[in-house]
């Protein structure tokens, strides 16, 4: 909790993705757009002021200009990569079914959780779902004692995004900013990965020019009036994607770093190339996933940033889905994503625990996404499949916020997995026991948004 809130967060982690503003009795700014999206329906009411870290004023200035305002998580403190995991070097193919989560965090409310799910490829397009669960804007309807009433439901927001193949060969434009419109086209500019052409260029060391879409709608307004030239300078264009801010690109390390992410369910380490740029407010760094095929873009944190966004989680698309993409490129047929039934399987068979990270959940929520279905019919398969066994379900929660309220959201979502199971797939209800663990069993640190992701969890364990 940063040093600007002076009430108790009354919510648990294990939630879903935001913005960064722990303040006491004031509305909570859904300008700053969660994987990097705004959500301006959510925006504090005209006539009121963001939030301000606390210290001096020469303090917050400087904590602005450099991004790393009271209470936020420094850059990633990723270190030059080694021996990056097998399944590093293969490509994360953008193939329907791909799910990314990013995560955002908010001294308040936890790390907030948004995700884009690939629908559709073709040789023209990618079409995207994104998705979140958010905090609703008024911040004293989660007074302690009032969180756990549902004083007020969160807010939730879904749009399609359509980006053109060519902008993913070739765009200088990358443009995190979603749910403006319930389907949103921006020609010229990239979601979710930057284009081959412009890793290329930093892989070779040239500094590249480039814009990118604002995340905080505080700085997007303030913007408004500078002169469109030089560092920093806004863009608007109506015919693709306002708001855009231009600078000058460049890498920083000669070798990659290693990003810790959830790929598929296991703890890995991917190969990030850390590129930075000057604007009138301050450096922008961008870490992105060093492979052509598709260089995701890993985490950014800037002084137009309002914080640092980071990928926590991908979960890869089916093997069928990767095989009919890489048909029509001329591309093999490899993905990460047929290991993960066997794995299940054998650690199960071993009577070890599983960790299972692609169950998706609303915010503050056991209410199960759609997202989820994947993880949910291979655990009922091997069930069917091995139907002597039994197994409990158990929650567990990061230790962001009050423990009551992570215990007792720890065994909703272990009953609502379990409630799944048994009502969609047709398993026994008498094979499968439930138990919520909050914050208690750790297996990573609490103190990083990969350890915290890691954390968050459903475990099963047969019995």
């Amino acid at each position: 909790m940063g040093p600007e809130t002076v009430h108790q967060r009354p919510y648990g982690s294990a939630r879903s993705s935001s913005i960064r503003y722990g303040c006491s009795g004031c509305s909570v700014l859904l300008g700053l757009a969660l994987g990097g999206m705004a959500a301006i329906a959510a925006a504090d009411p005209p006539g009121t002021m963001p939030p301000t870290a606390s210290g001096s004023l020469a303090d917050r200035l400087k904590a602005v200009q450099t991004g790393n305002e009271s209470g936020a998580e420094t850059l990633p403190d990723w270190l030059p990569i080694s021996a990056p995991d097998a399944a590093a070097s293969q490509e994360i193919v953008l193939a329907p079914g791909l799910i990314i989560v990013t995560a955002v965090n908010d001294d308040y409310y936890g790390d907030l959780e948004s995700m884009k799910k690939i629908d559709h490829v073709d040789q023209k397009s990618v079409h995207l779902q994104y998705s979140a669960t958010v905090p609703p804007n008024d911040a004293s309807a989660f007074a302690p004692g009032q969180a756990a009433n549902g004083a007020k439901e969160p807010i939730k927001q879904t749009c399609g995004r359509l980006i053109d193949a060519a902008d993913l060969k070739s765009a200088r434009a990358y443009s995190e900013r979603f749910c403006r419109q319930s389907e949103e086209h921006f020609p010229g500019s990239t979601a979710v990965s930057i284009s081959t052409e412009l890793l290329t260029r930093l892989r070779a060391g040239e500094e590249v020019s480039f814009q990118y879409a604002l995340n905080n709608a505080y700085k997007a307004l303030a913007n408004m009036g500078r002169i469109l030239t030089g560092p920093g300078a806004l863009f608007v264009n109506s015919k693709t994607n306002p708001n855009m801010m231009a600078c000058v690109l460049h890498r920083v390390e000669t070798v990659d770093l290693a990003a810790p992410v959830l790929l598929d369910g296991q703890p890995t380490v991917l190969p990030a190339l850390h590129a930075a740029c000057t604007t009138a407010e301050g450096q922008e760094h961008f870490y992105f996933l060093d492979h052509p095929g598709n260089p995701i873009t890993l985490a950014f944190q800037g002084a137009n940033m309002g914080g640092r966004l980071q990928v926590i989680k991908l979960q890869q698309a089916s093997p069928e889905s990767v095989r009919q993409v890489n048909a029509a490129a001329g591309a093999g047929s490899e993905s990460g994503a047929a290991k993960n039934r066997k794995a299940l399987e054998q650690r199960l068979a071993d009577h070890k625990p599983v960790a299972i990270y692609g169950i998706y959940f609303d915010f503050n929520s056991a209410t199960i996404r759609a997202e989820s279905e994947t993880v949910l019919q291979q655990i009922s398969q091997v069930l069917h499949d091995h139907p002597d066994w039994k197994l409990q379900v158990a929650g567990h929660t990061d230790n962001i916020g009050d423990a009551a309220f992570n215990l007792a959201l720890s065994q909703r979502r272990a009953a609502a997995v379990k409630d799944a199971l048994v009502s969609r797939y047709g398993v026994d209800a008498a094979r499968l026991t439930t138990a919520g663990f909050g914050a208690t069993r750790p297996i990573d640190t609490n103190s990083t948004l990969a350890g915290r992701a890691r954390n968050r969890r459903v475990e099963l364990q047969r019995q």
